[in-house]
């Protein structure tokens, strides 16, 4: 194994290293590839900082500090010195990294900073076009004409990346680590206890935000509801404006068959009230690759989802049902099937296919990527 010090550094950059599914990916991936150093640089203080080895070098992005930008502004305007990229200059002086890694669009910043000194870097992509607007396009055509390579989390997000002009596309995608997976028996005993009076139990995780479905849960709560049927939605409030009016809609409504976990940072906690569903519903209208498709497959949760992504990539005969169209109707139709007992499932295959994304069983390939793009 190489020593430390004659590894090469990489500098790994995600925006706000909170519990999402792109975001875990750069925990496991710094947590397990052992062929290089990491310095992460995190857009915010998100929850995962704390869960990064300590080995690895971790800074958070400075312009979410109030003092620092003010002094910031005052450096711009009368000295036309950028505080962040002398920051940024700092870190590069001191580790030399070889190649930097942009974890996902939400990276405009970064990206400047990348531009103005120069630096040799890749794209890691979990975005899908709606996203895309998340970047300036002069900006992104820079992206795609500058970088040296990109790594999509799905096939049909890779298709995306080379229509647009990316080269050097590699595939990898989202993984779990099954050694992170444990239950807490005695919660999902309580749990359990409590929803006992529903005949099928669901699940979905994510933010309660348009993308993920969240403004269909009125409806699909109440189709539940007649079924005498519950969804658990796993997931903190994001203080907005569709998330208020949907949970006023199921007030409305009377829907007591919802149940809001509210934000889970405990992965056991997490996993445990996934264990105790008996199915998981992606009802994202967009998403590339959810890491907890994944996760609910490991725990041989069958899956049903709307033709989001790439969840058609993943999902195979037995394992669940994927609707062509993004109709809640046809949605339920299937639904309606399972809850009747009326679909057949192969649960070991869910797992099985749930163990072949675990990172330990893909660093190698992992490491390989970032091999080809060093030794270019």
């Amino acid at each position: 194994m190489k020593t430390r010090e004659k590894m090469k550094t990489i500098l790994f950059y995600s925006p706000f290293m909170g519990h999402t599914g792109s975001e875990m990916m750069v925990k496991y991936i710094i947590n397990n590839v052992n062929t290089y150093r990491f310095v992460l640089i995190s857009g915010g203080n998100g929850t995962l900082l704390s869960e990064i080895k300590t080995k690895h070098p971790v800074y958070v992005l400075p312009d979410n500090n109030i003092f620092f930008n003010r002094i910031n502004r005052f450096l711009k305007k009368f000295f036309k010195i950028d505080a962040t990229n002398v920051w940024f200059r700092y870190i590069i002086k001191k580790y030399s990294p070889k190649l930097v890694i942009i974890n996902s669009f939400v990276s405009h910043k970064m990206y400047q900073l990348i531009r103005k000194n120069n630096l040799p870097f890749i794209s890691y992509v979990h975005e899908l076009p709606p996203h895309y607007d998340l970047l300036e396009s002069d900006l992104l055509d820079w992206v795609v004409r500058s970088c040296s390579g990109t790594i999509g989390c799905s096939t049909l997000v890779c298709n995306y990346l080379k229509e647009i002009g990316f080269k050097n596309i590699h595939l990898f995608y989202e993984c779990i680590d099954s050694r992170e997976i444990t239950i807490d028996t005695s919660l999902a005993i309580e749990i359990e206890k409590k929803l006992k009076k529903y005949r099928k139990i669901f699940v979905m995780s994510g933010r309660r935000v348009y993308e993920k479905g969240f403004h269909l849960l009125p409806e699909l709560a109440e189709y539940l509801m007649r079924k005498n049927s519950a969804i658990i939605w796993i997931g903190g409030s994001g203080k907005w404006g569709l998330d208020w009016v949907t949970k006023k809609r199921i007030e409305a409504k009377h829907l007591d068959n919802v149940i809001f976990t509210g934000l889970i940072t405990s992965r056991t906690e997490y996993y445990t009230w996934i264990s105790v569903a008996d199915a998981f519903i992606l009802t994202s209208i967009i998403d590339p690759y959810p890491l907890v498709m994944i996760e609910a497959a490991y725990l041989k949760k069958p899956i049903f989802s709307f033709n989001s992504g790439g969840v058609n990539e993943f999902v195979k005969d037995k394992m669940g049902k994927v609707v062509e169209s993004t109709s809640l109707n046809d949605l339920i139709k299937i639904l309606d099937k399972f809850i009747n007992d009326e679909l057949e499932f192969d649960y070991e295959l869910l797992h099985k296919e749930a163990l072949k994304h675990d990172i330990n069983n893909n660093i190698d390939k992992f490491n390989n990527i970032i091999s080809s793009f060093l030794n270019n």
